[in-house]
This record gives structure tokens, sequence and C-alpha cells, in this order.
């Protein structure tokens, strides 16, 4: 199994917008939680298997327990219950890595984003264009206006509006 070490994503759930940064000794992971709305948190759990079995609290005096699954390389999906008993869900992206403009090892695109969906990303011949995160979505900003593109995580792909598309490549 892949590290769990780096910068994940949360979308698509009750948790709320925020990053993560997890951080693996062995079977052991804990992590920083990142809000968009200014919080912070802290994430701790055990890893057997493809399954975290973890704890969470937030900077506003909630927390919880339950679980997350690799269900990929690159995305982890579970389920948590909070010290009120209100269950919700995570799924975490990992977004920054390295993506294949059009699928093409020649024409990578360094990824990198902030703890508020900000989104930075290095084309191949050095540029340096920026966007953000919603949801499961990339926003690029350009010239001529921004570009939505919507995030496949069975495909680890993204497709933009333009009919272009990104694929994973890797950390």
């Amino acid at each position: 199994m892949e590290s769990l070490d780096g910068k994940w994503w949360t979308t698509g759930n009750e948790f709320g917008t925020s990053e993560v940064f997890f951080g693996q000794k062995g079977n052991i992971v804990s992590g920083a939680i990142m809000y968009a709305d200014g919080r912070t948190g802290t994430f701790s759990g055990v890893l057997t298997g493809k399954r975290i079995n973890f704890t969470w609290t937030n900077s506003s005096g909630d927390g919880g327990s339950g679980w997350l699954e690799q269900s990929w390389n690159n995305f982890l999906g579970g389920s948590y219950r909070d010290k009120k008993g209100v269950s919700g869900s995570w799924t975490l992206g990992r977004v920054a890595g390295n993506w294949c403009f059009g699928g093409s090892r020649d024409r990578i695109r360094k990824v990198n984003h902030g703890s508020r969906g900000q989104l930075f990303y290095v084309t191949e011949d050095g540029g340096e264009e920026a966007g953000y995160l919603e949801g499961s979505s990339i926003i690029l900003r350009g010239d001529l206006g921004d570009v939505k593109g919507t995030m496949d995580y069975k495909t680890n792909r993204v497709d933009f509006a333009t009919g272009t598309f990104w694929t994973w490549c890797g950390r």
C-alpha cells in the first residue's frame, strides 16, 4: 500500500471542506485538519490492511470516531459518528502530485493546493498557473475565464469543460 503521508482534500461530505495533513509511522496515522473556514483539528488512527479506525477533534469542540478505507491509491472514503451521535461521511482525494495533460508523461502538471482550496500548478515548460478546488471539481483560472474540471476518482482522471483532461501520474 502507498504511504498515506501528505495532503488530502475532503469532498462531498458532511464533515466540511478541509485539508488533512497525514503522517504515518508503521500502522499509526496522525494528522492535522485545516478547515476552509479557519477552524483546525487533529486526527489519529490505526491502519489495518486498507482501513483506518480513527478519532478526530476540532477547535469548535466537535469530535468523533469512524473509519476510512482506501479504495484506490489516491482516494479514501468512510464514515464517522460525532460526540452527539450524528453520523456523517468523509471522502478524501489527494490532488497534490503529478498530473499528465492529455495522459502524456511529456506534459506533466506539478499540482499543489492550500488549506483554503487554492490550487497551484507548474506546467511542463515551467509556467506557473493557479486555480481552486470546489468540492470534487478543479477550477483553472485563465485569461479567457475559469475552466471547470470534474474529478473521476475511479479512473484517476480530471475531465475539463474544454474537452481536455489530466490523468494521475503519481507523486
